[in-house]
């Protein structure tokens, strides 16, 4: 909820602004570091968004980014008339032509962004030689280790798409306490991995910021003034 140029200027904003625009309803928002200044931000300038709902993780200092994911797709899960959905990483700023190609997708959807593929900053996408998803990500930040031959490899977007519900409602309800201090990418590639390739998508964004400094969110305001001024 962090602005520079007022509420509609925010990544919250911004992501919440465009799924409303292409049709997602309801809306989960999970969070948990200074909850009630999300909840005041949402009153005042998401009380357009219907059926916008906000999940509070009362374990956000204990656990990893998986139980913020369970929490959120669980309360999805529980109510009627879901067919699909998508899930987004809430530090991401990107052109909405390329999100409205998510949405549009028939299929199951991981994404990849344009930037290098870097140990430093990127989550890798790669395509295994039997087409299974797999993700790569070092929390040091130091090295990128890939331990199998490999069809193609991509930076991932952190935007993916779940059409298949009994499916994640399986893997959520199969899922311990032991694993809610995991981050969600082994989730995510347990869904991805056996589903067959005529059921999945690639979507490649087109301007694309994960924004985990200052620096980078002015940079993404900057790339998609001219888009959404």
């Amino acid at each position: 909820i962090y602005s520079e140029g007022g509420a509609a200027q925010t990544i919250l904003y911004r992501l919440v602004a465009a799924g409303h625009a292409l049709g997602a309803t309801p809306i989960a928002v999970v969070g948990g570091f200074r909850f009630a200044e999300l909840q005041a931000f949402a009153r005042e300038h998401l009380d357009w968004a219907e059926g916008l709902e906000l999940v509070e993780n009362h374990q956000f200092a204990t656990t990893g980014t998986l139980y913020s994911l369970y929490l959120g797709l669980t309360a999805l899960l529980a109510r009627d008339g879901i067919d699909e959905i998508v899930f987004a990483e809430g530090d991401l700023l990107l052109d909405r032509a390329s999100l409205a190609a998510v949405f549009a997708s028939h299929q199951n959807v991981v994404t990849a962004c344009p930037e290098p593929i870097t140990a430093e900053r990127s989550v890798a996408l790669y395509l295994a030689l039997d087409g299974c998803v797999r993700y790569i990500y070092d929390p040091a930040h130091q090295q990128l280790v890939i331990p199998e031959p490999f069809r193609s490899i991509h930076n991932s977007g952190q935007v993916w798409k779940f059409r298949d519900l009994p499916r994640l409602r399986g893997l959520c309800e199969r899922m311990g306490r032991e694993r809610f201090d995991e981050t969600n990418l082994g989730f995510i590639q347990e869904y991805f991995q056996t589903l067959p390739g005529d059921q999945l998508e690639l979507v490649r964004f087109r301007d694309w910021v994960n924004c985990n400094t200052l620096s980078d969110y002015r940079s993404a305001l900057e790339l998609l003034a001219k888009e959404h001024p």
